[in-house]
């Protein structure tokens, strides 16, 4: 591969690398056979554009080790994307470097921090929303495993540094790191916020590198530089000239304490399986560029509807769809007739992720005469927003007039077995492409579907879900702040499949199957499956079409409107495909 061949020609192997962010390349000086190359001689590298990150890689010797110290990073408000912001750990890990040392600036949310002080970090919260493992998984360079996030700072690692602090006289502040997008200052509000959840310090890049790192096999440390109070302790305006000026109050105590820990590391012997693989990781950084470019999906929906008339009498058309994020199920004892097709093999359909090449479809007739339509394995198709959005476009083409999500649930607050229904949900993944119409759900409606779902429920189970984006299981931190602000279940599943389906006005509902953090399931398949087959086989959505007919005609404010018009088509003899306009 030609960016691991010019870094191991131009470089070497090595035992650590180092990230020094703002203002902090001094701590260099002291290393030996120093050599130095620019970030635009590694092919595929991004560029580094902040103020005081000089896009530079320094290799050299220290303490009988061989460290590669990346001077600068890249961030993700450059513009970058989160498959770009792996570069520097995975790079670190084709070079044989068992450490990475990540250091930082930020803004201190701990009363007594001044300007110049020192955070040994020990957790993180991610504020941004992506978890950058997905395109390790996507590129083979990981598995799919539940990540424990809480893992990925060690403590016997955490307490050297605080050995080393205590050997050389300096003071060590400790706490978690809350990871903001930026390129703007936390507000008055944020760092409140932040405070009262036991944040330390505040800043802008750090976590997406541990967490790549941690995934690809190396040992951690992160350490912070306190540049300034964080806004809400500090009654002057920030400005990133007045944050390099005070990074040079860290400087010397960080490149002793830097010294101390570089002499003290005991490096294992092992090389890690990713170097050992040689994984093409390039493929990360050229065909990610493709995903904004949705193609035409015509042929795609003919495909489908050919499918779709073989099974269901020549009509091209479903009454409901079931969306499973979830392993895939075995169906032929829900439908009398069922056949399925691969999503990757209908013509022109995006599939740059690993899950949309695993994506089944199935379509099935149920025991009452209503053709079904099932999704299998979507539950990373979120990894790419594009595919989410071109699954709900060839959905909506199936004239489907309710979809029931079947999501994976995990909380470490409730110990449940069984299904919940979710009330409703809340996002906390944000998208690297494509624009989502911003579309709410009309309450009414909602509140009909869940009555019906929550009624066949064996328990009465009803919460609300934080969709966080695995596989990363969030942090302590991240948790707490979760589970104290009414989400009492989260979903390692990024939500932009069912949000492309919302964008698509297609009524929904959305059911849990309860995991434990290890990620077993704790739901017999057949106990699903018979929830399922209680749910569809009544006449119950069919009642809510009906609802809503009679309250427009007696001029409801119910906020929705039949629209029957010559592309609707008779599905069987029993129902009608009547599509439902029921946004606001």
């Amino acid at each position: 591969m030609e960016t691991q061949k010019v870094l191991l020609e131009k470089l070497g192997k090595a035992d650590i690398a180092m990230i020094l962010g703002s203002g902090l390349q001094k701590i260099s000086d002291g290393f030996s056979d120093l050599k130095k190359i620019s970030f635009s001689e590694i092919p595929l590298m991004p560029k580094s554009t902040v103020s005081g990150h000089k896009g530079e890689v320094l290799y050299g010797n220290s303490n009988g080790k061989t460290i590669v110290i990346w001077c600068g990073r890249i961030h993700r408000y450059e513009g970058y994307k989160t498959y770009e912001l792996n570069i520097i750990a995975l790079l670190s890990a084709l070079l044989g470097c068992k450490y990475l040392i990540a250091t930082n600036a930020s803004g201190g949310g701990q009363a007594d921090m001044e300007a110049g002080c020192i955070m040994l970090i020990n957790s993180f919260l991610n504020r941004v929303g992506v978890c950058p493992l997905k395109y390790l998984i996507n590129e083979g360079l990981s598995d799919d495993s539940v990540f424990d996030t809480d893992s990925v700072l060690k403590e016997e690692d955490m307490e050297l540094v605080r050995t080393c602090a205590r050997t050389k006289g300096i003071k060590l502040y400790e706490g978690p790191y809350n990871w903001a997008p930026g390129p703007n200052y936390e507000s008055h509000l944020e760092t409140k916020i932040g405070i009262d959840h036991k944040i330390g310090a505040f800043g802008m890049s750090t976590v997406y590198e541990l967490m790549t790192a941690k995934k690809l096999g190396l040992r951690l440390i992160a350490i912070s530089m306190v540049s300034n109070k964080a806004s809400v302790l500090c009654k002057e305006e920030l400005t990133h000239k007045e944050v390099l000026e005070k990074m040079d109050l860290c400087v010397p105590k960080v490149k002793e304490l830097l010294t101390e820990l570089l002499s003290k590391i005991q490096v294992p012997k092992d090389e890690i399986s990713v170097f050992n693989a040689k994984p093409k990781f390039e493929n990360l950084l050229i065909t990610c560029p493709k995903l904004c470019r949705m193609p035409s999906l015509q042929e795609a929906k003919n495909a489908l509807a050919e499918v779709i008339m073989k099974v269901n009498k020549g009509i091209p058309l479903v009454s409901f769809a079931i969306n499973a994020m979830i392993n895939k199920m075995d169906c032929s004892s829900m439908f009398t007739i069922y056949e399925e097709i691969a999503y990757s093999s209908l013509p022109y359909v995006p599939t740059f992720s690993q899950a949309a090449n695993e994506l089944q479809i199935g379509v099935g007739i149920l025991k009452t005469g209503e053709c079904c339509l099932v999704l299998h394995n979507a539950s990373l198709v979120s990894t790419y927003p594009i595919e989410s959005k071109a699954i709900a476009e060839i959905l909506k083409s199936t004239k489907c007039s309710f979809v029931l999500h079947v999501v994976r649930a995990y909380s470490s607050k409730f110990d449940k077995e069984g299904i919940i229904l979710v009330r409703d949900t809340m996002n906390l993944c944000s998208y690297d492409s494509l624009e989502y119409k911003h579309i709410s759900f009309n309450p009414e409606l909602r509140k009909s579907i869940n009555n019906i779902l929550l009624k066949d429920l064996p328990e009465k189970n009803e919460f609300n879900l934080a969709g966080i984006e695995g596989p990363a299981i969030p942090s302590k931190p991240e948790r707490y702040i979760i589970e104290n602000s009414g989400l009492q279940w989260f979903s390692l599943s990024n939500l932009s499949l069912i949000d492309s389906i919302r964008s698509e006005r297609i009524p929904f509902g959305i059911i849990g199957v309860c995991n434990s953090l290890n990620g077993k399931c704790t739901l017999d398949e057949s106990a699903l499956k018979s929830y399922i087959y209680e749910v569809f086989p009544t006449k119950s959505f069919k009642d809510i079409v009906n609802e809503m007919e009679k309250s427009i005609i007696k001029g409801s404010n119910l906020e929705a409107r039949l629209k029957l018009n010559s592309s609707d088509e008779i599905i069987s003899n029993k129902t009608v495909a009547i599509k439902l306009d029921v946004f606001r």
